[in-house]
């Protein structure tokens, strides 16, 4: 199970991502990776393939995910809004 909370800068078009915060029944190895994936969300177009692109960029990283893959991230990033 993967949670998401976000808000979205609609000031710009397309939205930016202003904050995100995932949480769920995944482990990541080193555990404090999870705030350097948030902070690579921040700033992101509201547009998948833009998510798609930095959490794939992030998975490149020395970081071990057990339990989600990309398109999991993906896929529940853009479920928050309604959009995928």
């Amino acid at each position: 199970m993967l949670r998401v909370r976000l808000a979205l800068d609609e000031s710009q078009d397309p939205p930016v991502i202003h904050s995100i915060t995932l949480t769920g029944d995944f482990f990541m190895h080193p555990e404090e990776a999870i705030e350097d994936l948030e902070q690579r969300l921040v700033g992101a177009p509201w547009e998948a393939e833009a998510i798609r692109a930095r959490v794939e960029a992030f998975y490149e990283n020395d970081v071990q995910v057990i339990g989600a893959e990309v398109a999991d991230l993906v896929h529940i990033i853009m479920s928050a809004q309604g959009q995928e």
